[in-house]
């Protein structure tokens, strides 16, 4: 569900970061939320892989998302985790397709994702 107390459970607890934001926040202000979790989480978590649950949902043309990103703040995102992939576990991250829902835009966005991703 990508609420701020799911952090793992089992073995994995404390390896899950999840940054939630009300809805409708402004892109920018849900880009500075997300890169302070991460810049806090750096310095306390060493992963050996970080994994990115990508969920588009919160594209600004998505029905269910009320959010309001576009493709290049998915983009900046992407890269503020590849920054951390490479300090923390030697570049390696993988990325799985969790939602977006409105067909006309996700590819755009996955396309892009996967570009930031290839380019490095």
């Amino acid at each position: 569900n990508g609420f701020a107390g799911e952090t793992g459970h089992g073995k994995g607890l404390g390896y899950t970061l999840n940054v939630p934001t009300k809805a409708f926040t402004k892109a920018d202000e849900q880009k500075r939320t997300f890169e302070s979790a991460i810049e806090e989480i750096s310095g306390k978590m060493k992963p050996d892989l970080i994994i990115i649950s990508a969920g588009f949902d919160a594209h600004l043309t998505d029905p269910l998302g009320q959010l309001q990103l576009e493709d290049p703040d998915f983009r900046a995102m992407t890269k503020v985790l590849m920054e951390w992939a490479d300090e923390a576990c030697s570049g390696r991250l993988i990325s799985c397709l969790e939602g977006g829902y409105n067909l006309e835009t996700l590819g755009g966005t996955v396309r892009e994702h996967v570009k930031t991703l290839a380019d490095g």
